[in-house]
């Protein structure tokens, strides 16, 4: 199995490039678990093939390149046991139905297709990222809510339906807020000077080790920045959609989701100037939240297209099984 060697693969320590990976280095397995790579080969295969999903995202490798799917029988199974699971007194906890492994000509020559004209496979999202525990300067929690105004102004809008929850937040961790004008306030003591213990200088985007914080840091991180847009979650959907003219702003936003297993959809909204960024979670992140009853289409992306490329060079990787590749952390072997 080999994948195209410009493709990103996510490191415990930074995005790399396939072909800057040497033996030695550790990526991600798609239960989220960091794996030693243990053999990397380059090479030019005569052909190779591009996967593409529903999102626009994709990975490309050669003919080897496989990867775990779900078929639709095995999506109708997962809903019943997540409905089973639901009810008072389920014993059953486990999923046990195998994902298929398929590579791209085997999807070319299945059909992509079921008979009733819906897509046939699809690909779960990864299982978030286990990244170690870090050391910040400023509560992972407050730096969202931060960057959530991205520092334009020192005044922070909190609305009442989440005015408790952040106050008291704040207080844990030794902040409080001065009322300026409502439903304006400023945090006390300055987050700016906590930067500068560990920074040159104020930072003027999200720092790249609250990207790669613990799970529950990056929890916090999130919680932060939509504590600080309250707006942006609708609550007849169940869905958190951003939009901002900032576009670097959004696409650290949809990392810290992807890391966190999080399906993303990030696009222009070409009249208003601004780009827009959508996903749905189970993971509590705001005070008031109305669950839908809803098939967790959320929970996978389906395959649209596959095709055959022009030859590229690829880097051949065993780590053990499967690892993920791609801004969607796709899971191949």
């Amino acid at each position: 199995m080999a994948i195209s060697a410009l493709t990103l693969i996510p490191t415990p320590g930074a995005w790399m490039s396939a072909r800057d990976l040497v033996i030695g280095d550790y990526v991600f397995g798609a239960d989220g678990l960091p794996k030693q790579i243990t053999l990397v080969q380059a090479y030019t295969p005569a052909e190779t093939f591009w996967v593409e999903l529903d999102d626009g995202l994709g990975v490309q490798g050669d003919k080897n390149m496989a990867l775990h799917l779900e078929d639709k029988k095995y999506r109708i199974n997962l809903c019943e046991h997540l409905a089973y699971r639901a009810q008072p007194g389920a014993y059953r906890t486990h999923f046990t139905r195998a994902l298929k492994r398929r590579t791209a000509p085997e999807l070319m020559e299945e059909g992509l297709l079921h008979r009733d004209g819906r897509a046939q496979y699809s690909i779960p999202n990864a299982k978030p990222l286990q990244y170690p525990t870090r050391d910040l300067p400023v509560p992972p929690f407050i730096v969202g809510l931060w960057f959530g105004r991205r520092g334009r102004s020192r005044k922070l809008p909190l609305h009442e339906s989440n005015f408790e929850y952040v106050t008291e937040r704040l207080r844990g961790f030794g902040y409080r807020t001065l009322r300026k004008k409502k439903p304006y306030y400023e945090i006390a003591p300055k987050v700016p000077n906590a930067f500068l213990t560990n920074y040159a200088r104020i930072p003027t985007v999200i720092p790249e080790e609250y990207l790669r914080g613990s799970l529950e840091q990056r929890h916090d991180l999130l919680r932060g920045i939509i504590c600080a847009k309250p707006y942006i979650y609708v609550q007849e959907e169940d869905e958190y959609q951003f939009r901002d003219p900032d576009w670097r702003f959004l696409t650290r936003v949809q990392g810290v989701c992807e890391s966190l297993g999080i399906k993303t959809r990030l696009f222009e909204v070409q009249y208003r100037r601004q780009w827009r960024l959508t996903f749905r979670t189970d993971i509590e992140l705001v005070v008031e939240r109305t669950k839908k009853q809803q098939v967790p289409r959320h929970m996978r992306r389906f395959i649209k297209k596959v095709y055959p490329f022009k030859p590229e060079p690829c880097i051949h990787i065993e780590a053990g099984g499967t690892f993920l590749a791609g801004e969607g952390f796709i899971a191949v072997c």
